[in-house]
């Protein structure tokens, strides 16, 4: 990617981090919440972060054993293994840093992927997220995005505790 097409698109990505509020993002909370009832465990699926970005102290090993260690503590049990039909908890962190600014541009999402069937036509079986949540954000090192992951593992062990208390 061009230097020139970098700096546009940083640009573009501060003016919408400007504009923007609030800057998280999240379904109909109500209805994402039910979709959280009855799960037993979860599979945490983690998706590969820039080189780059690793250099500078966030990495995939690590958010995974933050991620884990947060589930765990609220217990909620993680198979190791990919299982069909076991609920995934899905984590997306997309970091953009241009060259002449010191400043990252991030974008985390955070997701449960559950198998559904289709009201209309039960024979369609597909995997889609009943929960999510996104947050934009713009800081000078890493230590900002691990939080806002905090942040978000927070809102959906709550969510998970609304509807599943014993």
């Amino acid at each position: 990617m061009g230097k020139k097409r970098i700096a546009v698109l940083a640009a573009a990505i501060a003016a919408m981090f400007f504009c923007i509020v609030p800057f998280a993002f999240a379904e109909d909370k109500e209805i994402t919440r039910l979709t959280l009832q009855g799960i037993k465990e979860v599979y945490v699926v983690i998706e590969a972060i820039e080189p780059e970005i690793e250099q500078l102290g966030l990495t995939q090993t690590q958010v995974r054993s933050d991620v884990e260690a947060k589930l765990r503590g609220a217990n909620i049990a993680i198979t190791p293994d990919y299982q069909r039909g076991v609920p995934a908890v899905y984590l997306y962190v997309q970091v953009l840093r241009p060259e002449k600014i010191d400043r990252f541009f991030y974008s985390i999402s955070l997701s449960l992927l559950q198998n559904v069937i289709l009201e209309r036509d039960q024979k369609v079986k597909t995997n889609t997220d009943t929960w999510l949540m996104r947050v934009l954000g713009m800081s000078s090192g890493t230590e900002a995005i691990r939080s806002d992951i905090r942040s978000l593992l927070d809102q959906f062990i709550d969510d998970y505790r609304q509807v599943n208390q014993k």
